[in-house]
């Protein structure tokens, strides 16, 4: 069973659910066979998480959350 972590308020809970439906929203749009074919995949590869966060995510500890989570996923 998932536990709700208790060190964030209800909105950044909704925020962080609404931004996990936005990344696969926009994960949808990727073609997998062909990501080249993306028809905004440049203009995604020209902008950085902190970037993409600034404008879509209004905590930060949410914003950290998401960072330390890329951070784990491509091994940096």
């Amino acid at each position: 069973m998932a536990k709700i972590p208790n060190n964030v308020g209800l909105l950044a809970l909704l925020q962080t659910q609404w931004t996990i439906w936005k990344i696969n929203r926009m994960a949808q749009k990727v073609p997998s066979l062909n990501p080249r074919d993306c028809p905004l995949g440049h203009y995604w590869d020209s902008i950085t998480l902190k970037s993409w966060l600034d404008q879509n995510v209004r905590f930060d500890k949410l914003k950290l959350m998401i960072e330390g989570a890329v951070r784990v996923i491509m091994g940096v």
